[in-house]
């Protein structure tokens, strides 16, 4: 079960860097916003852009996924590839991998709490 200050160290407002490479990848676009949402759960909302997995571009201001953080990592799928992230012993950036290889990697820094 998960604490609410372990899900609580998630929450803030997160600039991606860009190191993801929205040619072949969907990416975050803008601010990712990190809120407690029902349950255990964490919703993120960010802009996406890139291509998704049929070869067409997303470019939305904002979408939303939910998630359960397991501690410092947290594991998802968005759009079909398997994303897993995790977030530094401070809090202030979280680094993320995706299954579709390095290129769709990246970090994000947190510019803001809530």
């Amino acid at each position: 079960m998960i604490h609410c200050s372990q899900s609580f160290r998630w929450t803030g407002r997160y600039k991606p860097d860009s190191k993801c490479n929205s040619d072949a990848c969907c990416c975050p676009d803008g601010v990712v916003t990190i809120k407690n949402g029902p349950g255990n759960e964490l919703s993120i909302s960010t802009g996406l852009s890139g291509p998704n997995m049929f070869g067409t571009c997303f470019f939305q201001k904002e979408g939303s996924i939910n998630a359960v953080p397991h501690g410092d990592t947290l594991s998802t799928s968005v759009y079909g590839y398997k994303l897993t992230a995790k977030i530094s012993s401070d809090s202030m950036t979280i680094t993320y991998t995706n299954d579709q290889g390095s290129k769709c990697d990246g970090t994000l820094y947190k510019i803001s709490e809530l």
